[in-house]
């Protein structure tokens, strides 16, 4: 009887601490393709639930020689923050952007080559000029990759068109041509968009 009672409460020792535990901790994979030119640092912060965070990076590749990193985290609403450390392309060194990143499973991230936009072509033909033959580019899309598999692009370019006098503040540049004044600007393009997107901006 002694012993019986000394189980019974030993039991509800375990069940009172498992409890208070809270659920388990569910675990997914995160694998990072980078073919940036380089090297590419993420910082996630998860929520108040597991209070997790990591830092994870991954060495400089390209498309012909990816580098691969693959990451267990804790699935979470992680705060994210990307930046691009040393490579090829200096353009892009330095350079961070903030944002989110959604592990409610595994995804995949694929880092293309940084300072170029990832164009998937839809339909084209072949052309004769001056004798030569040339591939015309009849409709192409941006190429974001698929949710959980997705591509993740930075790029800079030169923008230009008529101002808005309203907010003329806010451009670097003009030049008059004919009787208009015209802006120019450098601005940056980030790839993946949208709300199905795991890696937000």
């Amino acid at each position: 009887m002694k012993k019986l009672a000394l189980l019974l409460i030993f039991a509800l020792l375990v069940t009172t601490f498992l409890t208070a535990a809270g659920p388990p901790l569910r675990l997914v994979r995160l694998v990072v393709i980078n073919k940036s030119g380089n090297v590419v640092y993420i910082k996630l912060t998860g929520s108040t639930v597991g209070g997790q965070f990591y830092y994870l990076t991954v060495d400089k590749g390209t498309k012909s020689s990816p580098s691969v990193g693959w990451f267990t985290v804790v699935s979470d609403l992680y705060t994210r923050e990307t930046t691009y450390g040393a490579g090829d392309n200096a353009a892009c060194e330095g350079v961070t952007s903030k944002g989110s990143l959604i592990m409610d499973s595994n995804v995949r991230l694929t880092f293309t080559k940084c300072d170029s936009i990832p164009w998937r072509v839809v339909a084209g033909h072949w052309e004769q000029i001056n004798g030569s033959a040339f591939w015309i580019v009849d409709e192409a899309y941006v190429n974001r990759g698929e949710p959980r598999m997705e591509k993740v692009t930075y790029f800079k370019y030169l923008t230009a068109g008529q101002p808005y006098w309203i907010a003329s503040y806010l451009y670097t540049g003009y030049w008059n041509f004919g009787c208009f004044t015209w802006y120019y600007r450098i601005r940056s393009w980030y790839t993946p968009r949208g709300c199905w997107f795991h890696y937000q901006y």
